[in-house]
């Protein structure tokens, strides 16, 4: 998540409990150093801070809202197409698209993520310029409204239609 935390730039940040973080605090004496290329780059930084400011709740209610629109829009299409053995999952603006699993997925070991309907599925998308990854991993962000996500359903059902 580096690059959500520069704002989409490249960004570095690690954490941890409070009993272990004050090792690495420079203003103690004999503090760990820790050292990234990005670690601490202003502009990155800077682009963070805003970046936080403006996702509050109503933000991540409005992308959580349109990533289950995008959810069920697909499943629709999926279910048009069940020779496909579709089915998507997703939680908030968070969203996969499985192909060729059977039962209720509840793991990462339970997809089947070799499924030459993925890769078709995946090469068609791109084609029909939706962008999911190869795995069919997909979310909502900021930058989109009702108009991107009905636009990417249009797309996804013709890109299903050539799987």
């Amino acid at each position: 998540m580096d690059n959500i935390i520069g704002g989409g730039l490249p960004g570095g940040a690690f954490g941890g409990r409070a009993g272990v973080m004050p090792i690495f605090d420079p203003s103690t004496p004999h503090h760990l150093h820790h050292s990234g290329t990005f670690n601490g780059n202003p502009m990155t930084m800077a682009a963070g801070c805003v970046t936080l400011d403006l996702l509050t709740r109503v933000e991540i209610e409005r992308i959580n809202a349109l990533g289950e629109r995008l959810a069920d829009g697909l499943r629709r299409s999926l279910a048009e197409r069940p020779d496909l053995q579709g089915s998507v999952n997703n939680c908030g603006s968070l969203l996969h698209v499985n192909f060729g699993t059977e039962g209720e997925l509840r793991n990462y070991a339970d997809l089947n993520l070799e499924s030459p309907v993925a890769a078709r599925f995946h090469l068609a998308a791109l084609d029909e310029g939706v962008y999911f990854a190869p795995r069919g991993f997909m979310n909502t962000s900021t930058a989109m409204d009702e108009q991107v996500v009905e636009d990417a359903l249009e797309a996804c059902s013709r890109a299903i239609g050539r799987v």
